[in-house]
């Protein structure tokens, strides 16, 4: 027989509650009689163990009912508003350049209607001299616009306002003065070569105009001569189309649209395992499990999403539709911010200064007083290419002149003098491109014979604008 004694108690340290077991053992049948047969052992309990896992839920509802297995997954809630509008895509790359408009109607390739435009250039081609101190008829029409030329009476009628060139190139084997007459001129202007030698030359003249509708110009002879003449400032296109740049327009694409809101994101991670149930209530017999539970209801609506990002490039823009056929150029008025002509003339037979501007002092045209008639020089107010032009008459001694720009000498021409007796015209010109701001002058050096005397011979300066660019 085994008597098993508890005596609990604590101990000082941890102040643990502890027993102690005393156990007694009475003797076997197979011990001595007498002995002391009492076993003495000492056990002491262990300390609590860790915590178990949580039980599995209890299946019971609480109406009698087993609860069913977990209906499944409700569907996805309805998608949320738009985000926010994203970022502005970079600009697509530059589109092709549009095809090319239909050509335009044909105006004789000034863009100016017919009517509009003004131009002649005649010949004299017979022997017989013409007429001393009447208009000179000449015999072959080279180009006559409109007729505005009068071949029957050697004269031109202005129909058009504008700014006009006229220049005439005679050739003669004797002496030949040529004089200019116009209305808008008080004092015609004389161009005299005397020719002592009897041997062919060439003589030329000519200046700038600004004419009124009816006004008509006309030259006195004593010798055969061709004459032309064209219309410039309102016209200047009869000769030269304005020049247009070459880069292209530059028309980026549209910007791309913003990107849709993205797909919604997967399902996350499963979660850790939790912690294992109480045991739940016992299940009562007779009771059937439950049916399985219906679907769950949608889903909340989302949260507008958030600010998409920027989106791609766009692509290069098409070609822009053909454009509209162009209405005929509109000539300018003659009085346009962009018209810039002068005709000078020098008055006098005293010899210029050499190495310096000689100076002009007789105005004939100056548009927008781009002539300076004290400094001698034509300052450009607007860029472009200008055709200048001087003839000039000299006498007892070679005349040499030179087209200066800017101090840097563009050109040089020389009528050298072989008999210091006679009177003789020389003539130089050149188109140039000239910038806002420069100046342009003639000089001569110590072959200054230029002379001037009003009914005998005249020096005259022009230049004008052919185009601003």
């Amino acid at each position: 027989m085994t008597v098993q004694v508890h005596i609990p108690f604590s101990t000082l340290r941890t102040k643990q509650k502890r027993s102690l077991s005393i156990i007694l053992q009475s003797p076997s049948e197979n011990s001595d009689f007498g002995k002391c047969s009492a076993l003495c052992a000492w056990r002491w309990e262990g300390l609590p163990g860790q915590k178990g896992e949580k039980g599995e839920p209890s299946h019971f509802d609480g109406e009698g009912m087993v609860r069913g297995p977990k209906g499944d997954q409700g569907s996805k809630g309805e998608p949320g508003e738009i985000g926010t509008k994203g970022y502005t895509g970079d600009l697509g790359s530059q589109g092709p350049p549009g095809l090319p408009g239909p050509k335009g109607s044909n105006s004789g390739g000034s863009g100016i209607p017919q009517n509009e435009r003004s131009g002649f250039s005649l010949s004299l081609t017979v022997d017989d001299l013409p007429s001393i101190n009447r208009p000179l008829k000449f015999n072959t029409i080279n180009v006559n616009i409109n007729e505005d030329f009068d071949t029957t009476e050697g004269k031109f009628t202005c129909k058009i306002p504008g700014i006009y060139y006229f220049v005439f190139h005679a050739m003669s084997a004797q002496n030949i003065c040529v004089k200019l007459k116009s209305d808008t001129l008080s004092d015609p202007l004389s161009f005299c070569d005397y020719n002592t030698r009897q041997i062919k030359q060439v003589i030329s003249g000519g200046t700038v105009l600004k004419l009124s509708a009816a006004l008509r110009d006309h030259q006195s002879h004593k010798s055969a001569s061709m004459f032309g003449c064209s219309i410039l400032g309102v016209s200047l296109v009869l000769c030269l189309s304005p020049m247009v740049s070459l880069e292209p327009c530059t028309s980026g694409g549209t910007p791309g649209m913003p990107g849709i809101p993205g797909p919604p994101g997967y399902d996350g991670r499963n979660g850790l395992k939790g912690e294992k149930g109480n045991p739940g209530t016992a299940m009562q017999s007779g009771l059937a499990m439950g049916q399985k539970g219906q679907k769950g209801d949608p889903g909340f609506k989302g949260k507008p999403g958030k600010i998409g990002k920027s989106g791609i490039p766009g692509l290069p823009g098409v070609p822009g539709p053909v454009g509209p056929r162009g209405d005929p150029a509109e000539a300018e008025h003659a009085d346009s911010a962009l018209v810039s002509a002068f005709s000078i003339r020098r008055a006098t037979a005293v010899k210029p200064e050499r190495g310096i501007p000689v100076r002009f002092t007789s105005v004939i045209t100056n548009i927008n007083d781009h002539y300076d008639t004290e400094t001698g020089k034509f300052g450009c107010q607007i860029s472009g290419t200008y055709y200048f032009v001087y003839h000039a008459s000299s006498s007892l001694k070679t005349l040499c002149v030179s087209i200066m720009l800017d101090g840097q000498r563009l050109a040089a021409f020389c009528d050298h003098m072989v008999n210091t007796h006679t009177q003789q015209m020389s003539s130089g010109g050149l188109a140039v491109y000239v910038r806002k701001g420069q100046h342009v002058w003639l000089e001569t050096d110590h072959n200054n014979g230029m002379y001037a005397m009003e009914g005998k011979g005249d020096s005259v300066f022009s230049g004008f604008l052919v185009y601003a660019h």
